[in-house]
């Protein structure tokens, strides 16, 4: 016999959940050892909110000191927030790079934590790293076009 954790009914031990509130024990070895209990969507979603506004502290205070010799001269920028510096490109307005910046690590969080409380963390991390790497990559490309362009240099000459 074992007691749920959850709601402390009585099973037996040929039950890995609980009949009453639907909690669901993981087996090993045929042997009942730990509860996993899902996390529900808000609370996964909070916990990667938080830890996505953690990442966007650090990567701006890594990013500041470039971002005070301009937009245009910071190699970093291109690197921590391709979203941003691709549509500044597009817009060229610094308002929409700053919000895309404040915003690109939270929403991250609060995707991962989606994806977290549906048992979707592996994807998740593949689909945004794999995004963010190929999206910095180009950015940084595009960066160095400009860079060459602004100062009159064929970048594509061999």
């Amino acid at each position: 016999m074992w007691a749920c954790p959850k709601c402390h009914e009585s099973l037996e031990d040929q039950f890995d959940s609980c009949w009453k509130c639907a909690g669901v024990g993981q087996k090993r070895d045929g042997m009942l050892n730990h509860w996993h209990e899902p996390v529900s969507t808000k609370k996964a979603i909070a916990i990667w909110l938080t830890a996505g506004i953690l990442v966007l502290l650090v990567s701006l205070l890594l990013v500041l000191p470039g971002l005070a010799k301009g937009i245009e001269s910071n190699d970093t920028l291109a690197g921590y927030y391709p979203y941003a510096f691709l549509s500044f490109h597009l817009f060229s307005s610094e308002s929409v790079l700053f919000l895309l910046i404040l915003i690109q690590f939270p929403v991250y969080g609060v995707f991962f934590g989606w994806a977290w409380s549906k048992h979707r963390e592996f994807w998740a991390a593949f689909w945004l790293l794999g995004t963010h790497v190929v999206l910095g990559f180009s950015a940084h490309l595009l960066h160095k076009v400009d860079y060459f362009v602004n100062r009159g240099i064929n970048p594509f000459s061999p």
